[in-house]
């Protein structure tokens, strides 16, 4: 991996070199949340879905990448995960930030402590981080 940036507010692009383009799956990993679906553009790009959003945070933080292989590949152990998933090395000084943002909230509440008030706060990526 030699880049990551965050392409979209549910989105995340990832550069690399030599990634499989058969045989795998991929899972990225940010803010110890996986994505929810990942696509292998080349053996240069990836495009990771978050259906969430993608996870919000102050602190810079490096993605990791996971291939899964498919069921007719042969399972290979070295480097792998105890569920047998290959990880790539992660390069610890890449790192991103996916800062929050809040786009919309409420103003001027007035509340009883008794009846409380809801409250609505609007931001990508909050609800993969809670």
């Amino acid at each position: 991996m030699t880049s990551a940036t965050i392409a979209s507010s549910s989105t995340i692009t990832v550069v690399g070199t030599d990634f499989p383009t058969s045989g795998y799956s991929a899972i990225i990993v940010y803010k110890d949340v996986e994505s929810s679906s990942a696509v292998i553009e080349s053996g240069t790009a990836i495009t990771a879905t978050f259906d969430m959003g993608v996870p919000v945070g102050a602190i810079a933080t490096s993605p990791s990448i996971r291939f899964v292989p498919s069921s007719s590949r042969r399972r290979l152990v070295a480097l792998a995960d105890a569920n047998l998933q290959l990880i790539a090395t992660q390069d610890t000084t890449l790192t991103f930030e996916n800062a929050l943002s809040v786009t919309d909230s409420q103003t001027g509440l007035s509340c009883s402590f008794q009846g409380g008030c809801p409250y609505t706060i609007t931001a990508a990526g909050l609800t993969a981080t809670l």
